[in-house]
């Protein structure tokens, strides 16, 4: 096979990687699986289409060397920007205007449709003058389907879901999948939306590879002893989809039944004002704390401290969050929606309930809060099923074959992959 031919002294193969948003902290998942295929010996070629979320000195070190490495589409010059546009007027009108045209079709002639055409252009430019034959998209398939119109290179896309699946038509989801080599799945749920959506035919280039996490950087302790306030723990956008507003009322009724219980909101979104008057509402401001994004760094300890992870969400693909508090040890109580039963098995290694009913969601939480026994048995089965199904390393090594099987990386590249960095470097300054 040809990943075990890939050794240390050996030419790295090359994948390029578009990506709404890189570094992302809400997407370190896609962070952790490029650095990964690196390390296997694959090079990835990062272009993302808006910079990195919070400025240069918030980034991990992790962080900062990915933002060095990539180069951003919105942070180029606007004068490179347009050099690119006519670079490709140029040699290929018909293949410019093709793209155009797909984008004001894709986006109903919107000004949102001219961007994705612009950042199209850019994209498919940037890989060309790395070497890239084919890229890989995550939150940005519209850009990709758009690339493949108007450049000769291959794309494949990973979809998690719920959004992609929520309006197929919308997303076009189907011409999408008939574009891509294959389309990679987290979950046996997203597998069935992607071949509901699909031909028959493209049923073979579907591939499930689910994520997944290193274990070995999530640490278990000894928590909660008799008498202590019980921590319940919540890592999620806050956004309508996650529930956190249903969560607020069942603290309270928590709270009212005796249960000496705190909440540790992580994130931010749209409904942190909402979900932050809520809370004075419910009396709970003593009781809930926002601390808005926080880097992973900082994100494991709050797992070794919390006694309780929650997430109540209405919609999901397979959290990513879920799979780090299973891999420190964290008893988990979610919904059954979409991919969630695939990563937890009710009452082995955490627990599920309906989603929007609060009344199952008070009582789930309400038995574990009230048995330590029963938080450690599942927070220790939750930690083995991590390590069985959802190890980063084995996963992403399933993604890297999915790219060989396919042969679909190219090889006859000059530039090593110690001198790639440099490589994106100078094409991000000379743009």
């Amino acid at each position: 096979m040809f990943l075990d031919r890939i050794g240390a002294d050996t030419p790295a193969a090359r994948v390029g990687y578009l990506i709404s948003q890189y570094p992302a902290i809400n997407h370190v998942f896609v962070l952790r699986e490029i650095r990964e295929l690196r390390r296997l010996g694959i090079d990835v070629v990062a272009i993302s289409v808006r910079r990195p979320d919070r400025p240069v000195a918030q980034l991990t070190p992790e962080e900062q060397d990915e933002a060095e490495r990539c180069t951003a589409i919105l942070g180029l010059p606007l004068r490179s920007i347009l050099r690119m546009h006519a670079r490709l007027l140029a040699r290929h009108p018909l293949a410019w205007l093709r793209g155009l045209v797909a984008a004001l079709v894709a986006g109903g002639g919107s000004m949102k449709a001219c961007a994705w055409f612009a950042e199209a252009v850019v994209a498919g430019e940037l890989f060309l003058a790395a070497g890239v034959d084919h890229f890989h998209v995550h939150f940005s398939s519209t850009v990709g389907l758009l690339i493949t119109k108007m450049f000769r290179l291959r794309m494949s896309m990973t979809l998690h879901g719920p959004a992609e699946f929520l309006d197929a038509r919308s997303f076009h989801l189907r011409e999408k999948i008939e574009a891509a080599a294959f389309v990679r799945v987290i979950s046996s749920f997203g597998s069935s939306q992607a071949m509901l959506a699909g031909r028959l035919c493209d049923w073979p280039h579907i591939e499930i590879v689910r994520l997944g996490v290193d274990a070995g950087t999530f640490r278990a302790r000894h928590r909660q002893q008799a008498g202590q306030s019980v921590e319940f723990l919540c890592v999620a956008r806050l956004n309508r989809i996650k529930g956190q507003h249903m969560l607020l009322e069942a603290m309270r009724e928590l709270i009212d039944a005796g249960i000496p219980a705190r909440l540790t909101l992580v994130g931010d979104g749209p409904d942190r004002e909402s979900l932050q008057r809520h809370a004075a509402r419910l009396g709970l401001d003593a009781t809930v704390q926002f601390t808005g994004w926080i880097n992973q760094d900082r994100l494991a300890a709050m797992y070794e401290r919390a006694d309780l992870f929650v997430l109540p969400s209405f919609a999901e693909g397979i959290p990513v969050v879920l799979m780090e508090a299973m891999a420190a040890e964290l008893p988990v109580v979610a919904t059954w929606v979409a991919g969630v039963p695939e990563l937890i098995e009710h009452n082995h290694n955490g627990v599920l309930c309906p989603p929007g009913d609060r009344a199952a969601l008070v009582s789930a939480i309400l038995r574990l809060a009230s048995d330590r026994v029963m938080r450690r048995r599942l927070g220790a089965a939750g930690r083995r099923t991590v390590l069985e199904r959802y190890d980063l390393a084995t996963n992403v090594r399933r993604l890297a074959e999915c790219f060989t099987e396919r042969r679909l990386l190219s090889e006859d590249w000059m530039l090593g992959a110690a001198e790639a960095p440099e490589r994106l470097h100078a094409l991000s300054a000379c743009r």
